[in-house]
């Protein structure tokens, strides 16, 4: 009960008169992210000190969720980010911010689809041998982890995060 009311005076603090006027209050990211450290006890943290210094958008329904495992990541939804729990044994979260990727083709070979994709968002991908299909899109400034999980389910495939990999396989 005390962690619930340390984070809910935590984030009043944070935010300020936003709660009771019913409007959003922008804050830096590492504010933000440092209010979600207290009340978790985990340290939360940005991918890097430029993400850090953004202003981010806090919404009423955050100010009122009285756990802070829902809160962070409605938080992180409404403001485009994701949250990266592979250090959660070392009690570290890392919020980061995918990269936007825009494509518009039609009846594309899903392997030139998905090196493309690679290639904007600039990530490692491997591709099984038996990756095969066409795919039919218009995408613009999505992200890049919707934008290739939409291709690869498209044709009913499965992409696997490894160790800083993404594996597409059937």
């Amino acid at each position: 009960m005390k962690r619930v009311l340390l984070g809910l005076m935590l984030i009043l603090a944070l935010v300020g008169s936003a709660c009771a006027e019913e409007t959003t209050a922008t804050r830096s990211l590492k504010q933000v992210l440092d209010y979600f450290s207290a009340a978790s006890r985990l340290n939360v943290r940005a991918a890097n000190e430029a993400l850090e210094k953004q202003n981010v958008t806090l919404q009423p329904e955050l100010i009122r969720a009285a756990d802070w495992r829902p809160a962070l990541q409605h938080f992180c939804a409404a403001n485009d980010l994701r949250i990266d729990e592979r250090k959660l044994a070392e009690r570290v979260l890392i919020v980061w911010q995918p990269v936007k990727v825009s494509l518009d083709v039609q009846n594309a070979d899903v392997r030139s689809v998905i090196w493309s994709i690679a290639e904007q968002a600039r990530i490692n991908v491997v591709l099984d041998p038996d990756v095969k299909g066409e795919v039919t899109l218009k995408l613009k400034s999505v992200a890049w982890d919707t934008a290739l999980n939409a291709v690869v389910r498209s044709v009913g495939l499965t992409a696997v995060q490894e160790e800083g990999v993404t594996r597409i396989k059937p």
